[in-house]
Order: structure tokens, then C-alpha cells, then sequence
């Protein structure tokens, strides 16, 4: 059986009644078994400098990288050097059946990063693995153009599974990082999965950052689709004892200009799997988009009341807002709910509205998230949802023997 057929078939309703570590093996075991073979990227560390290096050059056409594996001995494994002049790359840059993963025998404490690129021009990951990188990101991009991860498994990633961040401005001490849009971009999370991400990092966080994956003038579009996202780490690592970060981050962040307009058309998580086990923060933040869509959802919180933040403070946000959030058919297993900040707020304990997510089990609920009113709620087809599971539950049955 290939992979598209053993990811297209991951349902997040189906991991209730489940523990955490039943969860982490829901689909990834079988994702990594059906991988096509590697072979070792001995130039991994050397990777797309400017004409005049003494290493890769990048001068026409798309870049591909397929059916490679790292044993990374320094910082990271690949790094795309920021050009001097910013200048737009000669074309695409593909990954395909990639892995990346410290040196073993001795082990490499010290990696940082699966891949670090500057000014990346349309990016896509198909078919890779990021493993035991446990200081801090498996991939940081920060892009000019689209992006899509793809059946792609981020696994012990010290501080975040994946990282975007568009920033065309100068920030703190650093220069811009990328070129700004020319175009609307669409970034794509699709058949992805992140398992204890944040555990170990200096700087952990969430395990999937958008930071302005648009802008005021070129706003831009994120589906995060059949997903999950699962973390509960072996030990505590602050004062409240806490076992888990978040998973999701769409927010403007420095490089950028205040917001004055939303950097987003939409974001929309459809089918994926929430199960942290007493998070420091948000299972998911988003700011500045016009319409956010959870939808098939399934959210666990164990030993804590977990929350999803829209429009909550943050410097960066400016007069930009959310307006529109719609939750449909989400699923939930202990204390799970959805804050919605006022404008100017900067303070988390003031809210338009407070709504437990399962008031969207098997209906749809539209909010208004600029005045925190429900502007409708209605059944969903029950009898449609059902039919569903059940041939679903039978399908996993055939391939997975009920796992």
C-alpha cells in the first residue's frame, strides 16, 4: 500500500477514548514504515551559496533534493545562506523523501536546525521526516512565496516542528531575512504530523509558527489539513508543571510593519488531532484573518482547561482583527474553549466571548469575532457523520487491524 493511501485515510475523531501514546503511534508508525529508501546527503551541511563559493551553487531552474538522509554533526543539516542582495531565487526549492537527524555514534547534541533558508522562494516538503533534533526547529523558512509540507513527521523537535517566518524588514539586530510577496501566497500543511515538539528547546514554542504567512497588501492563505498534533513530554520543565506547548501559531511578528489591515483571506484546520497534556499556553493562536474554520476537529486536554486564542494581544497586530470564525462538527475530551479578545486588549483575562468548542459536536457555529456574537447555530446531518465514521472505522479496521 503507498503513503497517500495510509495518510488519506487518518481521521482525528478517531483517536477518542485514547491515551496520549496510543495517539503519538496513530498514523506516524505507519507513514515511516512505507518510506521509499535514502541515501546519505554527504553535502548536506554545504548547501546553496552565492555564485564564487567553494560549495553548491544555485544558478537556473528548480532545486530538488530527493531520497536523502542526514547524519548531522554540526548546527543543521542544510542551510539556505541568505543571498546579499535579496535578489529572487532562479526557482523552486523541492524536497522529496528527505530526512533529517543528528549524528548518532557519538551523538550531536548541538544541532539547531534540520534546515535554515533565507529568502526561500516557493518551498515544498514532500515525504520528509524531521527526528531528534532536540535544541530547536526542524525546518525554518523564511519564504517570499508559497510553502506546503506534505505527509511530512516532525518528531522530537526541541522547540518547533516547523517555522515561517516572512520578515522583509530589519528585526532586533538582524537585517530582513527574505523578500517581501509579489503575489498572494498560499501555504499548505497537509498529512503532516508533530509529535513532542517543544520538549527540550531554549526557545520552545508552538509546533507549527506562521509568522505573517501574508501581508497587509497580498493577503495570504493557510489550510492546515489532517494533521495532528500530540505532546505529552516525559518531564515537567517550569514551575507549574507543565507537559506540553501548543500546537498552532498564526500571528504578525516583528520584521513587519504594524498591522493596519489583516495579513489573511483564511485560515482553515480541517481533520486534525489536538492532545496536549497540561499545555503552557493556547492549543492555537491566530490573529489578523479574515475568516478562521475549524472544522472535524478533535481536541484533548488532559489535566488542564486548554484554550484557543483569536485576537489575542500582541504587538505586532495593530488595528488588524479577526471578523469571522466557524466551528463545525469539532469533537472535544476534557476542557476545551474558545476565547475571543476584544480590539486593544492587552490582557488575557477580558473577553468578547468564552464558548466551550464542543457546543460544535455534530453543528456548525458562526461567530462574529470582531463583537464576539453567535451569529448562527445549526445541526449538522448526524445520521451523514455517522455513516462516515463507521466506514472509516472499518476501512482502518482492513489496513491498520482497528489501530
Amino acid at each position: 500500500m503507498n503513503e497517500q493511501a495510509i495518510t488519506s485515510r487518518f481521521r482525528a475523531h478517531l483517536a477518542a477514548g485514547k491515551t496520549s501514546a496510543e495517539n503519538k503511534r496513530l498514523i506516524v508508525p505507519h507513514i515511516l514504515a512505507a518510506r521509499s529508501s535514502r541515501e546519505f546527503w554527504e553535502g548536506a551541511n554545504y548547501v546553496q551559496h552565492e555564485p564564487g563559493w567553494n560549495q553548491t551553487e544555485w544558478t537556473e531552474g528548480d532545486l530538488v533534493v530527493e531520497d536523502k538522509f542526514t547524519l548531522t554533526e554540526g548546527q543543521w543539516a542544510s542551510n539556505l545562506f541568505r543571498n546579499s542582495d535579496l535578489a529572487r531565487r532562479p526557482g523552486r526549492y523541492i524536497w522529496r523523501n528527505v530526512l533529517t537527524q543528528p549524528q548518532a555514534e557519538p551523538f550531536n547534541p548541538n544541532m539547531r536546525w534540520g534546515c535554515r533558508e533565507y529568502n526561500a522562494p516557493e518551498r515544498h516538503f514532500i515525504d520528509c521526516d524531521f527526528f531528534a533534533n532536540l535544541n530547536s526547529h526542524g525546518a525554518y523558512v523564511s519564504p517570499y512565496a508559497n510553502t506546503t509540507f506534505d505527509r511530512c513527521t516532525f518528531v522530537r523537535c526541541g522547540a518547533q516542528g516547523l517555522q515561517i517566518a516572512h520578515r522583509p524588514m530589519p528585526h532586533a539586530q538582524y537585517g530582513p531575512d527574505n523578500r517581501p510577496y509579489e503575489y498572494k501566497p498560499r501555504h499548505v500543511l497537509r498529512d503532516s504530523h508533530f509529535i513532542d515538539c517543544g520538549e527540550s528547546g531554549p526557545s520552545r514554542s508552538f509546533s507549527a509558527s506562521y509568522f505573517n504567512p501574508g501581508s497587509q497588501g497580498l493577503k495570504g492563505t493557510l489550510l492546515v489539513e489532517n494533521c495532528s498534533f500530540v505532546a505529552e513530554f516525559k518531564e515537567t520543565f517550569d514551575y507549574l508543571g507543565s507537559l506540553s506547548t501548543g500546537a498552532l501559531l498564526v500571528s504578525p511578528m516583528q520584521g513587519n510593519p504594524i498591522m493596519t489591515t489583516n495579513m489573511m483571506e483564511r485560515v482553515e484546520v480541517r481533520n486534525c488531532l489536538f492532545d496536549y497534556t497540561k499545555g503552557d499556553r493556547a492549543v492555537a493562536t491566530i490573529r489578523s484573518t479574515d475568516e478562521v474554520l475549524f472544522e472535524d476537529c478533535m481536541f484533548i486536554a488532559r489535566d488542564y482547561g486548554a484554550v484557543i486564542d483569536i485576537n489575542s494581544p500582541n504587538a505586532y497586530t495593530g488595528t488588524s482583527k479577526c471578523k469571522r470564525i466557524v466551528l463545525r462538527n469539532n469533537k472535544t475530551e476534557g476542557s476545551v474553549t474558545l476565547r475571543v479578545f476584544p480590539e486593544e486588549q492587552d490582557r488575557y483575562d477580558d473577553f468578547l466571548l468564552r464558548l466551550d468548542v464542543a457546543a460544535s459536536d455534530g453543528r456548525e457555529v458562526v461567530i462574529d469575532a470582531e463583537t464576539g456574537a453567535v451569529l448562527s447555530d445549526r445541526p449538522l446531518r448526524a445520521d451523514v457523520s455517522d455513516t462516515l465514521i463507521q466506514s472509516i472505522k472499518d476501512e482502518r479496521e482492513v489496513y491498520f487491524g482497528g489501530q
